[in-house]
């Protein structure tokens, strides 16, 4: 069986761009907390916060103060009480889309089959809006279903041709769909709108890295840095841009500044090996599998394939010496002790 080598954390799967906004459904929400925080549950915590507090004190709620506050929470990475604020904003406000809008998004990494449903009604209420084809496009993308998610973007951009956010999404899914040549000039117009957005910037890097230019990729993920220094999809991939001059030392620091130990040992063998160095690729493998952490399943099927293209490599015939950071040599950085 052939794998493919994977990464740990390494994100040259792109940075899908979420947006906010939206309406009321057919009970698309019916449910829709985990079992460990009931409906009942909520209901009680709200009442004891309104015996808590005299009536005279307590603060008026508007559909628009619940949205804030379920953003809040969102961002803090409670889904389970934002989901709780955007329901009482619609019940709040039931003829406004934007509670069932950030719903859909919400579901799209642990449920998008029913974004995709939120997401749809919510286009057949509003033909002329392209946010929740925006939203329907994320969704599509999230289940990997390229081709629906291109034909929703592509209609959400005759309706917004100036919205970054949907030109920068198609461009993901033209990527998504291998038409790198499509996507490149839509991420450039897209940052030329949102020039200080680092996912659009991350998601231009990855297309010229997939059009082979490593150093304008390193140039755009550095920019993206300076928005958000710490993200760690942008770092993974500049290591991969980095990686992809022969630049070792460099990318190392990279991984290491994104992910464990483990994860990136992994990362920097896999760009040995995408760089056709596969000894060095097998060394730094088995340097992650003696690292603290998850991932050894990834790590072995890495070795496999590595073990598979050396094989190859040797009914072909002696290839030229792939070029080498002699800093990062890791028969000198590391140690390898066997593996038991």
């Amino acid at each position: 069986m052939t794998y493919a080598p994977r990464t740990t954390g390494l994100a040259l799967g792109l940075s899908l761009l979420l947006g906010t906004g939206c309406k009321s459904l057919t009970n698309p929400w019916d449910d829709p907390s985990p079992a460990h925080d009931t409906r009942e549950r909520y209901e009680r915590i709200m009442e004891a916060q309104r015996q808590d507090q005299p009536d005279d004190a307590a603060p008026k709620k508007t559909a628009g103060s619940k949205l804030q506050e379920g953003d809040a929470q969102r961002d803090t990475g409670d889904r389970t009480s934002a989901v709780w604020s955007y329901i009482e904003a619609l019940r709040l406000d039931p003829d406004s889309n934007e509670p069932a809008l950030r719903i859909g998004y919400l579901h799209l990494r642990d449920d998008p089959d029913r974004s995709v449903a939120i997401f749809e009604e919510l286009a057949a209420e509003e033909p002329e809006s392209h946010r929740p084809l925006l939203g329907l496009g994320l969704a599509h993308l999230a289940r990997s279903h390229t081709a629906e998610a291109i034909t929703a973007l592509e209609a959400g951009r005759v309706l917004a041709p100036d919205s970054a956010a949907v030109l920068a999404t198609l461009g993901v899914a033209y990527q998504h769909a291998g038409r790198n040549d499509e996507a490149m000039p839509l991420l450039q117009e897209a940052i030329e709108i949102a020039p200080g957005d680092g996912r659009i910037l991350n998601n231009l890097g990855v297309s010229q890295l997939l059009s082979g230019n490593p150093q304008a990729a390193e140039k755009t993920f550095r920019s993206g840095l300076l928005v958000n220094p710490n993200d760690r999809v942008t770092l993974n991939n500049l290591g991969l841009a980095l990686g992809k001059q022969y630049r070792y030392s460099e990318a190392k620091r990279a991984f290491e500044n994104a992910n464990d130990k483990k994860s990136a040992s992994n990362n920097l063998g896999w760009v040995y090996y995408l760089n056709g160095d596969y000894d060095r690729a097998l060394r730094w493998y088995e340097h992650a599998l003696l690292q603290p952490g998850d991932g050894q399943v990834t790590i072995l099927e890495n070795i496999e394939a590595t073990n598979q293209a050396l094989a190859q490599a040797a009914v072909a015939g002696p290839a030229a010496p792939a070029p080498m950071d002699s800093e990062n040599d890791p028969g000198r950085s590391i140690h390898h002790p066997p593996i038991e």
